[in-house]
């Protein structure tokens, strides 16, 4: 499940983590969320931090800062 109020956009992965959900951080302050990687074309120099949401677990960036945090509930 995704959300956004305007100021913050995450996501939410189930407990059973039957759907995956990957990440990418770019250099360029992008997030790239999708349950597969591939799904856009990011250039490997550019990728700062990628990773998966794991079972129960969000995350979140806010959209007026640099920074970004993912942590488990």
């Amino acid at each position: 499940m995704t959300f956004c109020d305007g100021k913050v956009v995450g996501a939410v992965l189930d407990r059973n983590g039957l759907r995956p959900a990957r990440y990418w951080v770019t250099k360029d302050r992008r997030v790239v969320f999708a349950s597969e990687v591939g799904v856009l074309p990011v250039d490997p120099a550019n990728i700062e931090r990628k990773g998966r949401l794991q079972p129960g677990a969000y995350s979140w960036s806010t959209l007026n800062r640099a920074g970004s945090s993912t942590t488990k509930s």
